[in-house]
């Protein structure tokens, strides 16, 4: 009797120790707020003035993040928008040209990874890289276009309508990096960026508008009716992000340019759920 109970004690000094080394380890902080997934809905306006164009975008957007390590993060996002162009450009000598143009509906498509480099208690350090284009060369709407000459001003709208295709593109590079700071459900950030602008405003004439503009000194051979601009900016993005229940989180961003003669604006709001 004295043996059995002696086995039975022993078994259970072995056995016990083991149950409590198997045990799951306790997550950290930033493992328990990991999400693989994150798919998001919001919606952006933006403005921008350079050299000779003014242009104003609003646009809808559906995102979805893909993180397979809790340091890194992968994004694409589709952006459904309405943009509005504005020029005035010198196509001769004392010859301008000047208009209002808008596309009902574009799409540009945006790519882009983010990296943690740094978490300490509530502080988060990151670096990330984005580039957005519209594809292709979509066509305006042509709301009005007028021709400045010294024989005066001349409406030609309805003219650019039959006789002209205007195009545009836009593409967007960003690298930058910054850092948030969790204070309970409300997760502030900052970022600062560099980010290179592209726009582009091709007015096709068929031959028979390039004649006409040719009675004011335009040579076609030599002129060119193309816009082009490309602006290497100094961008500041403040950003707060507004942890709800159910995995969901409301994001507001803003970007803007420091710099007097760049002027750029954009404001973001979105919605993102996790579902893993």
């Amino acid at each position: 009797m004295k043996r059995r109970l002696s086995s039975a004690m022993t078994l259970a000094v072995i056995t016990f120790p083991t149950v409590i080394c198997a045990a799951e380890p306790e997550k950290s902080p930033e493992e328990a707020g990991f999400r693989r997934l994150t798919i998001s809905l919001g919606s952006n306006y933006r403005s921008a003035i350079a050299d000779d164009m003014a242009l104003r975008r609003v646009d809808a957007t559906i995102g979805v993040n893909g993180s397979p390590w809790p340091w890194l993060t992968a994004s694409v996002k589709l952006h459904l928008g309405r943009t509005y162009l504005s020029f005035a450009y010198d196509i001769a000598k004392d010859v301008s040209m000047s208009g209002k143009t808008y596309a009902p509906t574009d799409v540009s498509l945006e790519a882009g990874v983010a990296v943690k480099v740094l978490t300490y208690k509530r502080l988060t350090l990151h670096t990330y890289a984005s580039y957005e284009a519209i594809p292709g060369t979509p066509s305006f709407k042509i709301d009005e276009v007028k021709m400045d000459s010294p024989f005066g001003q001349h409406d030609v709208t309805d003219y650019c309508r039959e006789h002209a295709d205007f195009r545009y593109h836009l593409s967007k590079l960003d690298i930058g990096a910054g850092g948030s700071l969790k204070l309970g459900r409300f997760v502030p950030r900052l970022t600062i960026a560099y980010q290179r602008l592209s726009a582009s405003f091709d007015p096709r004439l068929d031959r028979q508008a390039e004649d006409l503009i040719s009675l004011f000194g335009y040579d076609a051979k030599k002129d060119t009716l193309v816009l082009s601009s490309s602006k290497d900016v100094l961008a500041v993005i403040p950003g707060l992000t507004i942890n709800l229940p159910a995995n969901l989180a409301v994001d507001l961003e803003l970007t803007t340019t420091p710099m007097p003669s760049s002027k750029f604006f954009t404001v973001g709001l979105s919605l993102s759920w996790s579902p893993l």
